[in-house]
Parts: C-alpha cells; sequence; structure tokens
C-alpha cells in the first residue's frame, strides 16, 4: 500500500480551512482515492476534550492531529487537516514527523483578515476570550507550499487552485 500525502490547512478561525477541506475530500473521493478530514474543532471535542488553551496544550493537541494523519497517510488515505495550529513549532513538527514516515506534507494557508473572519463567524468564536488571533497569538506560515486568499477566491476557485498546485 502506498502512503497518501498530509494537506494541512491552516488559518485564523473562519477563515476557510472546513470549507476548503470538505471540497478537496470530495475531490479525492469523486476519483476514488480514499481521503478524510482531520476537524481541529473535532478532535478538541473527543479526542483533545480534557486540554485547556495553554500554548503547551494547543501543541499537544496539534500532536495528536498530526498523529492521526500520519496514521492515516500511513495506510494510503489523503489526510486533510482543517486545524488552526496557531504556532510555527507545532506545525513545523508535524512536517518533520511526517516527513521521518516518507509522508509528503503541504502546508495550505488560508489567508483572510481578522475583521472578515469576524464577518464569518456563525458560531460565536470570536465572542470567546482568548480565540487564536486575537487574545491568543496565531503564527501565520513562513512558506507554505500554498496560499489561499480566501477573501478573493470563492470555495470552487480555491480548489481549483490547491489541485493545480498539488499537480506541480
Amino acid at each position: 500500500m502506498s502512503k497518501a500525502p498530509i494537506l494541512w490547512i491552516t488559518g485564523i478561525p473562519a477563515s476557510g480551512k472546513t470549507t476548503l477541506a470538505r471540497r478537496i475530500v470530495r475531490h479525492y473521493r469523486n476519483l476514488g482515492t480514499p481521503a478524510d478530514i482531520i476537524d481541529g474543532d473535532d478532535i478538541r471535542k473527543v479526542i483533545s476534550a480534557s486540554l485547556g488553551f495553554s500554548k503547551e496544550d494547543r501543541l499537544e493537541n496539534n500532536r495528536r492531529i498530526a498523529w492521526i494523519a500520519r496514521l492515516l497517510a500511513r495506510n494510503g488515505v489523503v489526510a486533510v487537516v482543517a486545524s488552526v495550529s496557531p504556532y510555527l513549532a507545532g506545525r513545523k513538527e508535524a512536517r518533520t514527523e511526517a516527513g521521518g514516515d516518507g509522508i509528503q506534507f503541504v502546508e495550505i494557508y488560508t489567508r483572510c483578515s481578522q475583521s472578515v473572519a469576524q464577518s464569518r463567524d456563525t458560531r460565536g468564536i470570536y465572542e470567546q476570550k482568548n480565540v487564536t488571533g486575537l487574545g491568543a497569538p496565531y503564527e501565520a506560515p513562513i512558506n507554505p507550499e500554498i496560499v489561499i486568499d480566501t477573501e478573493r477566491l470563492e470555495p470552487d476557485e480555491a480548489l481549483k487552485l490547491v489541485l493545480e498546485r498539488l499537480a506541480r
């Protein structure tokens, strides 16, 4: 069984990560390629429910997500991560661990201004204290493989751009 890639989508809350992840997974499944989403919100509810939002807890949550992504990718499932994963160090660790397993790691940054993200917020995320990007830091990727400007691109255009870049 050949290994599949990890597509790690990062960005501030409500920047379009999950929307893009769903389209990517649908695309792969339509091709008959196994793919699944590892959504940061879902992981927080189940696997990381005991964690808080300190820097250490956020990094531990990231490690758990990365482990699940590697498990899927090692077994031929395209792992599409949709997680804020706010720290450069956490994403770097995920990339290093994937590489150690011989898994391609592609970082996708859903770039979006705080004001636009807040206007999209249907879940009340930005009403909470210590939300990433406001009360807690978000370290934007320095050199991601793909940058998606979710203020400019519609979701289907974003998917097309991701697929074009992955094909290279």
